[in-house]
């Protein structure tokens, strides 16, 4: 008879970037190791000042126990550079939260996809053969009330969901009701000879990603669009970037199944209006985007305050204030010109006061002038006070 000890070890299901079936392998090879539990529930602290008895605290560190080989199981399951993208890996519920959100997506994407992949399949005359089955029922996800033909499918954008009266919204332009000055489409009397063009645009919007693209003008490699839906830095301009790991390769996927490939990862260094220059870090090199892409929210992670209001994007250093204020554009969207700075760089300073002023730690020009004219420095020529300020 064998013995009880002698089995063969359960493979563990790795992630193929098909989360719904994955997930359930994944959650069944969890529950046999019995760690299921603190995958879904997590590890609750106890409070800094709670009194926990030798029961408590056993049961405590029993549970950590149990959430450190639950993340090692999903460590060994998950690729490293999708690892590198989860934000908190801390617990093994934070991976799972993560994963789900990152790849099994929300429910308008989903919708969004599935009418598409409809509409596409009835293009293609799939859908023009007669079955002997029953009818709707393989419409098993709820989507028999779609229709895939053009004609009779309204997209109503975020309408579909919040409606918002603009009966009692006022022009400040014309003075009328029910439209904004952005929107205003009345031509006025005082308008201009060659004419006022309207600023009213009509739309039909899908909305399953937001990316903005200028057709009729060469995109600028300067230009960075600050985005609330991108979760991440990309830029499209190789040799702007000072630093960059082409080993780092991953794909970006869109809204309508289309993705682009991405190429490395680095660091593109900016100089600012005030003269300092910055780094923006983890910026994704993709050769195929044709606009550069600001993440709001990669930027909140970095400590940066963003606020949105009366047409302006102002982004707020808790240290320096305001380092950039972005006036909305006429299509509603925040461009940044901002540029890029090589990774070679060279100081030159024309005037010699300032050089000295640099050399002595930031003395003022008028400690210099000081040691000039009673002559305490030997080869210290004329200083002029300048009329800027030094900004250091």
């Amino acid at each position: 008879m064998a013995s009880d000890t002698n089995f063969v070890q359960a493979a563990i299901p790795c992630f193929d970037g098909h989360h719904d079936h994955w997930s359930m392998l994944m959650e069944n090879f969890l529950r046999s190791k019995e760690y299921w539990l603190v995958v879904e529930s997590g590890v609750r602290e106890p409070a800094k000042d709670a009194v926990m008895t030798d029961v408590q605290k056993t049961e405590l560190e029993g549970r950590k126990l149990k959430d450190l080989k639950a993340k090692n199981y999903l460590f060994q399951a998950i690729d490293r550079p999708i690892l590198e993208k989860i934000l908190s890996e801390e617990t093994s519920k934070d991976i799972w939260d993560s994963m789900k959100k990152k790849y099994q997506g929300s429910s308008r994407v989903k919708h969004a996809q599935l009418q598409a992949l409809r509409r596409d399949f009835e293009r293609k005359g799939g859908g023009r053969g007669r079955g002997r089955g029953r009818g709707d029922q393989g419409n098993r996800d709820g989507s028999k009330h779609f229709k895939a033909d053009d004609d009779h499918y309204e997209c109503k954008g975020r309408g579909q969901d919040q409606h918002f009266d603009k009966s009692k919204v006022e022009c400040f332009r014309c003075h009328k009701f029910s439209h904004y000055h952005s929107e205003c489409y009345t031509k006025l009397p005082n308008d201009k000879e060659k004419g006022e063009k309207s600023n009213f645009v009509e739309k039909n919007e899908v909305e399953t990603l937001l990316m903005a693209v200028q057709a009729h003008k060469e995109l600028a490699a300067d230009v960075w669009y600050v985005d609330m839906g991108c979760s991440n830095h990309m830029y499209g301009s190789k040799s702007s970037f000072s630093y960059l790991n082409e080993d780092f390769l991953s794909i970006v996927s869109f809204g309508d199944c289309s993705t682009v490939n991405v190429m490395g990862k680095g660091d593109v260094k900016i100089r600012t209006k005030n003269g300092f220059v910055e780094t923006i870090s983890n910026v994704l090199y993709v050769p195929d985007l044709k606009s550069n892409l600001l993440s709001a929210g990669q930027l909140q992670e970095k400590g940066y305050i963003i606020t949105i209001q009366q047409g302006a994007c102002e982004i707020y250093d808790p240290n320096r204030g305001a380092i950039v204020v972005v006036k909305m554009s006429s299509n509603r969207l925040f461009p940044l010109k901002i540029k890029s700075v090589q990774s070679c760089l060279m100081a030159e300073v024309k005037d010699s006061s300032w050089l000295w002023h640099f050399c002595y730690s930031h003395l003022s020009f008028g400690g210099l002038k000081t040691l000039q004219q009673k002559n305490m420095v030997t080869g210290l020529p004329q200083i002029a006070i300048p009329s800027q300020v030094c900004e250091e």
